[in-house]
């Protein structure tokens, strides 16, 4: 599920099948999921959250191949299919007017509206040779995004939305000691912009986004009782003041870009196996049974939890903000329950 503002969310289940669900509990068909879809659905949305973009892939005797589809402020504006020069090396990533792939064959490809093709791009492989190694891409404003090799490296690239315009690069490569655990995010310190990258051992690094070089400062696991583990969950900038992220998809952590200021830390917070239950750009976290709570960043806490609505079915698998009062949650048994929330500070 992805929010798109207005009180209102899209939907997009497994099958590739999209849906448009309001505070008001509303929901409405944009799109059926495809006959010849051969895997699951992937969903990424656009920086300012208008946009929701879905991928998946089709079997075709001709060859590989790729549906490609968009949905802009809850209505369906791309529904395409295209070949696919070659498997994917990573996830689908909104940047700028289109979507970004990364391929096996270690270049980077982008399909906008009004494509027939997907559009080819620099290569994300430093060494020419991706193999089993996975490229992960982070949406940066006006057509930029940073781009991993899978390893310790990450540049900083620009790909204009206009047809036929090539990729520059304008940063990097950064270089992390050990292997990056999850894709770097820009972040601000005192009006400086600055980038938040994490590596596999748990070190979290604060580097000028302007050059590559020595960190400006590192946060190591232990310090500030942050657990040690591998980072698993995106780093996500959702306050302006924080970086947030899971260790071993249980512990949720909170590093202000203040170093005086105390980290959050909440151990044993996400249930076992359940990936989906945790909305870091809401700061919404659901338990199986349904049951909702809202990460308070400023007082350093979380929230109590919301419990659903009775005589409703268990095995929540997904939870989504529909508006800032809001949530809704999915079901394993196909159903969606709408959970109201306290308004946040």
């Amino acid at each position: 599920a992805a929010a798109v503002g207005n009180d209102r969310a899209v939907v997009v289940d497994e099958g590739g099948g999209a849906y448009l669900v309001t505070a008001a509990g509303a929901v409405k068909p944009i799109a059926l999921p495809p006959v010849a879809a051969s895997g699951k659905a992937a969903v990424t949305l656009s920086l300012d959250r208008r946009t929701v973009w879905i991928t998946m892939p089709e079997t075709d005797k001709a060859g590989r191949r790729i549906r490609i589809r968009s949905i802009v402020d809850g209505a369906l504006k791309v529904d395409a299919v295209v070949p696919l020069p070659d498997l994917p090396a990573g996830p689908a990533v909104a940047v700028g007017a289109g979507v970004m792939l990364p391929l096996a064959n270690g270049y980077l490809y982008r399909f906008a509206e009004g494509d027939s093709q997907l559009m080819v791009g620099p290569q994300w492989s430093f060494d020419g040779g991706a193999g089993e190694v996975r490229c992960a891409i982070t949406p940066l404003p006006n057509d930029e995004c940073f781009v991993t090799d899978g390893g310790r490296k990450f540049l900083r690239w620009k790909w204009p939305s206009d047809p036929g315009a090539a990729a520059s690069k304008v940063a990097g490569p950064w270089e992390l000691p050990a292997k990056l655990a999850l894709p770097p995010i820009p972040i601000s310190v005192g009006g400086v912009a600055q980038i938040a990258a994490i590596d596999v051992q748990g070190v979290l690094y604060f580097h000028a986004a302007d050059k590559a070089g020595d960190p400006l400062r590192r946060k190591r696991p232990s310090a500030g009782g942050i657990p040690t583990g591998r980072p698993t969950r995106r780093l996500s900038n959702v306050d302006p003041d924080w970086v947030v992220y899971l260790v071993a998809d249980r512990h949720l952590v909170g590093i202000n870009v203040n170093p005086t200021v105390t980290d959050f830390v909440a151990e044993n917070v996400v249930p076992p196996g359940a990936p989906d239950l945790l909305d870091l750009q809401d700061r919404l976290l659901s338990d199986p049974a349904g049951a909702v709570r809202r990460l308070d960043l400023a007082a350093g806490k979380l929230g109590p939890w919301l419990p659903p609505r009775p005589g409703l079915p268990p095995l929540t698998i997904g939870v989504v903000a529909v508006s800032p009062t809001v949530a809704f949650t999915v079901g394993m048994d196909g159903c969606g329950r709408m959970i109201a929330l306290p308004p946040e500070n």
